[in-house]
C-alpha cells in the first residue's frame, strides 16, 4: 500500500516538474529564436495625458533621483503630473517632494490623510487615484526605481491598440555585485524578464503586471475597482483581474528602469516570502474564474494559472528530492526514476545561460555562479516557510525593504503593519 502511495505521488510530481521543465524550454528557444522589437511604433498624434504615481514611505535616501530620472524622460512635460505619494513618512521624504513640487509645475508632493484606515502601498496608491485624475494611463514607478528616458514612452505607444489593457516594463537591479544575494536577485530578475516575460508576451500567452515601471488605462483600473488593499501582491491581483475583464497585457524589454536589490539574506527573505504568500493568495482568489473564462485562449488560462503557481515549483523540487532519498536509502523495494534529474536541473541551468549570453554578460557573473546558485536553497527555505504560514493561517507582517544608505532603525520601525513594497 505504502509502494502504491509513493508511486502515485511520483507521478504526480513527475508530471508537475514536466510542465515546469516544458515551459522553461520552450521560453528559453523563444528568447533565442525571435527578435527583440526596438521601435515601438508610436503614432505621432497620439500622446495621451498620463499621470505618474510613485507611492513613498521613508525613501529619503532615493526620491530624489527617482524625481530626477522622471525629469528627463522623453515625453512632453504639458502631457504628464507626477504624484508623489507620500505614505506618512517619518524621515525627511515629504519635505524632499514638496522641494521638488516648488520648482516643478507638474509635481504634486500629496501625504495621505492621517485618519485613513488602511495603510501600505495598494491603500496609498488608491487615495491618490480619488485626488488626480487628469491621466488617461497611470504609470506606476516605485520610489528606488530609476527610469530611463525613453522607458514611458516605448510604453504608452502600446496604448494605440485598443485591446491592450496594461504593458509592463523591464526592472532591472543595478547593484548586482554588491552581494551574493544581491547577485542572486539579479540572476532571477534577468531569467524572469529576458527570457519568460519576453517570451510570455511573444507567444502571445500571459505575461503579468510587474510592481513599478508599468503602465494601466485609468478607465479600466476604475471598472476593477483599483487596487485590492487586501492581497499581499497587488501586482499580481491585478493581472489576473485585467485578464478576467477580456484585456491584454503586454510586456516591453526595451523599457528599462533600474532598481536596487536587496543586499542581504534577511531582506531578501522578507520580501520572497511576501510575494510567496501573495502568489498563493492570488491562486486562491482567481483561479477557478481564470480557467472557466471561456473569453480567454486555453493556453493564456493555463500559462496565467502556471504564473500563479510559480514558487509552487519549488516544493515539488524538494519533494521529488526527498522520494530520490527514500528510494536510495530507506526504501530500496521503491524506486524513483533518477534519470529525470538532469534533465530537471539542466533545463533552469540552460535558462541562466541563454539569458546571460543574450544580456551579453560579463565574465565576472559566470565566475559567481556557484555560489550564486548555492543562494537556491534561501528560495527553497522562503517557499517552505510560505507553506507552513499559509496551512496554519499565520498574520503576515510586512516588512520594508532596506536601502542601501538608509538610517539604522529598530525592527519595530521596520515593521509595517499594512501591505508595503
Amino acid at each position: 500500500m505504502i509502494i502504491l502511495i509513493l508511486n502515485c505521488l511520483t507521478i504526480f510530481v513527475l508530471l508537475v516538474l514536466s510542465i515546469f521543465s516544458l515551459r522553461r524550454f520552450l521560453f528559453a528557444l523563444t528568447a533565442v529564436f525571435t527578435r527583440i522589437d526596438c521601435e515601438t511604433i508610436i503614432p505621432e498624434a497620439f500622446r495621451p495625458f498620463v499621470t505618474i504615481l510613485v507611492p513613498c514611505h521613508n525613501e529619503e535616501t532615493v526620491i530624489a533621483e527617482t524625481l530626477d530620472a522622471l525629469l528627463k524622460m522623453d515625453y512632453p512635460r504639458d502631457k504628464l503630473e507626477i504624484v508623489v505619494i507620500d505614505d506618512l513618512s517619518s524621515d525627511h521624504t515629504l519635505k524632499i517632494a514638496q522641494r521638488y513640487e516648488k520648482e516643478y509645475s507638474h509635481i504634486h508632493a500629496f501625504q495621505r490623510s492621517k485618519s485613513a484606515l488602511a495603510r501600505g502601498k495598494a491603500a496609498a496608491m488608491n487615495e491618490a487615484l480619488t485626488k488626480f485624475t487628469k491621466g488617461e494611463i497611470v504609470y506606476f514607478v516605485d520610489a528606488d526605481h530609476r527610469v530611463r528616458p525613453d522607458a514611458l514612452i516605448r510604453l504608452v505607444g502600446h496604448f494605440s491598440n485598443r485591446e491592450i489593457g496594461a504593458v509592463s516594463g523591464r526592472c532591472r537591479p543595478w547593484n548586482k555585485y554588491d552581494a551574493i544575494i544581491s547577485s542572486y536577485v539579479y540572476l532571477e530578475s534577468l531569467i524572469h524578464h529576458r527570457v519568460t516575460m519576453y517570451a510570455s508576451d511573444k507567444l502571445g500567452l500571459a505575461p503579468c503586471i510587474l510592481g513599478s515601471n508599468f503602465c494601466i488605462r485609468r478607465a479600466l483600473l476604475d471598472r476593477i475597482g483599483r487596487f485590492n488593499e487586501k492581497s499581499l501582491t497587488e501586482d499580481m491581483d491585478l493581472t489576473a483581474s485585467v485578464y478576467e475583464h477580456s484585456y491584454i497585457v503586454k510586456y516591453d524589454v526595451t523599457s528599462i528602469s533600474e532598481h536596487e536589490a536587496p543586499h542581504n539574506v534577511r531582506s531578501y527573505m522578507l520580501q520572497h516570502l511576501r510575494w510567496n504568500r501573495g502568489f498563493n493568495q492570488t491562486v486562491r482568489t482567481h483561479w477557478r474564474r481564470i480557467l472557466r473564462d471561456k473569453s480567454m485562449p486555453l493556453p493564456r488560462r493555463i500559462e496565467e494559472t502556471l504564473v500563479s503557481l510559480g514558487y509552487l515549483d519549488r516544493l515539488f523540487f524538494i519533494t521529488g528530492f526527498v522520494l530520490t532519498l527514500l528510494s536510495l536509502f530507506i526504501m530500496p523495494s521503491y524506486r524513483f526514476p533518477y534519470w529525470v534529474w538532469p534533465i530537471f536541473l539542466g533545463l533552469p541551468l540552460f535558462q541562466i545561460l541563454i539569458a546571460l549570453i543574450l544580456e551579453r554578460e560579463r565574465m565576472n557573473i559566470y565566475l559567481r555562479l556557484p555560489l550564486i546558485l548555492s543562494m537556491f536553497s534561501v528560495d527553497i527555505l522562503v517557499s517552505l516557510t510560505a507553506l507552513y504560514q499559509d496551512i496554519t493561517q499565520k498574520p503576515t507582517r510586512w516588512y520594508k525593504t532596506l536601502r542601501i544608505g538608509d538610517r539604522a532603525t529598530t525592527e519595530k520601525e521596520d515593521l509595517i503593519t499594512q501591505g508595503r513594497k
